[in-house]
């Protein structure tokens, strides 16, 4: 974790900030002069005229804490049951694209499918639930969903950063649908969770908030709500 001190726009680490803060409280009670705050400023890198600034802004609690953050994909597998036998089975997988602070990652996951948000006692299990919702929400079947044979459910980062804590977080989603033997889409690219082509049929971002993790009840209810919104409407791509 990073502090940055607003004024000037200086990062600096957590251990840095916390002699600068020292030094600097030292300086505004008044158990230190000035000519010994602006040395201690001086050791640590800061010139005179800096070193006013960062204290004055430390003082008036003028900073932020920038967390690190990592940009994940999430991918969710698998295969529909047929009683027609395997040339009928369909494959799909959903991919989400979001932001996960490094305090948060990885996620767990699960092998069991379900829909209700109350079952989101982590936070791999609320990606996952958001997943199988949004398959529904694209018109695909609930007892085809729930019957079907859970292959894969994994996140893999895809980048790092920093960013403030209380950033706003969005979650891309896609559903890739790899058809079955007897009937293979148009192939766009491969799963991420099995090995197996398929094509893009839907696509949608919607909005998880800000520190999403700290209430997977709200969060994952606040994201299906607008999943519902979206229903049929919007990049609903080629049912067959």
């Amino acid at each position: 974790m990073t502090i940055k001190l607003l004024t000037l726009g200086i990062e600096v680490s957590d251990e840095l900030f916390e002699k600068l803060r020292e030094w600097c409280y030292k300086y505004r009670t008044g158990e230190i002069p000035a000519s010994r705050f602006e040395e201690e400023y001086r050791k640590l890198g800061f010139t005179r005229a800096q070193a006013y600034v960062i204290c004055s802004d430390i003082w008036e609690k003028r900073y932020k804490r920038l967390w690190k953050w990592y940009k994940v994909l999430i991918a969710i597998s698998l295969v529909t049951t047929s009683t027609k036998g395997s040339w009928a089975e369909r494959y799909f997988e959903v991919r989400e694209f979001t932001d996960i602070p490094e305090k948060e990652y990885p996620p767990l996951f699960d092998m069991e499918i379900e829909l209700d948000c109350k079952e989101a006692d982590n936070l791999g299990e609320m990606f996952k639930i958001i997943a199988f919702n949004y398959m529904e929400t694209k018109g695909y079947d609930v007892e085809m969903i729930v019957s079907s044979e859970l292959k894969y459910a994994g996140i893999q980062k895809i980048e790092e950063f920093e960013d403030l804590a209380g950033r706003e977080c969005d979650i891309y989603m896609e559903i890739w649908d790899g058809g079955s033997t007897k009937r293979i889409p148009r192939v766009d690219g491969k799963f991420v969770g099995i090995d197996r082509e398929g094509m893009r049929r839907f696509w949608n971002t919607f909005k998880l908030g800000s520190k999403y993790w700290e209430n997977l009840l709200k969060t994952c209810n606040y994201v299906i709500t607008q999943m519902r919104e979206f229903r049929f409407t919007k990049h609903k791509g080629v049912r067959w």
